[in-house]
């Protein structure tokens, strides 16, 4: 069974702990797989800590909470960071807006996530732990994104976009099947 590496990264109380507590084993195609999921939480003083788990990751999935702003701004950095160690820009990266069943709380509104997204050419999503809303998605999304940047090495990424969401999937795979927005 082949194992992915796949680290969480976010400000502190944005739900990255919520996240991946959801997913350990799962089929993603049809071929069951093993995500080796790292919770950067309580790591965001230790540097160094970090930055060895960035460099050890085969896909990252940014994490900040739809009702707090200060996060999503924070997630700049922290992609910043991640060019920064992996030399490169085309890296498996979903930005994930988390709390999204925190309606009257909101802060921060989808659109305003895609735009970021859009930005630094990465897939999107919101999800919500506590309802079990697109937390399978954002998985299968990164392990889709690993495995065609093993396959094909330093191929350009490529986006389909949706009314509700972007995720990213190479041109070669058709998706029908988009979960949606509240």
């Amino acid at each position: 069974m082949r194992k992915f590496k796949v680290v969480v990264l976010g400000s502190s109380g944005v739900g990255k702990t919520c996240l991946d507590k959801y997913t350990k084993e799962i089929a993603i195609d049809g071929k069951t797989c093993q995500l080796q999921i790292v919770d950067t939480s309580g790591v965001e003083q230790f540097e160094s800590q970090r930055d060895r788990y960035i460099k050890n990751a085969e896909g990252f999935v940014l994490v900040y909470s739809v009702s707090d702003r200060a996060s999503l701004y924070s997630t700049l950095q922290i992609y910043n960071r991640i060019i920064a160690i992996r030399g490169s820009q085309n890296v498996p990266l979903i930005l994930v807006g988390t709390k999204c069943d925190l309606i009257t709380n909101r802060d921060v509104y989808a659109h305003e996530g895609q735009s970021v997204a859009t930005e630094l050419t990465c897939s999107f999503a919101e999800a919500s732990a506590k309802l079990g809303k697109n937390v399978y998605d954002i998985f299968e999304d990164i392990v889709q994104q690993i495995r065609y940047v093993q396959e094909v090495a330093n191929a350009p990424i490529t986006y389909k976009k949706n009314p509700n969401k972007v995720m990213w999937y190479p041109q070669s795979l058709e998706r029908n099947n988009f979960c949606c927005f509240m």
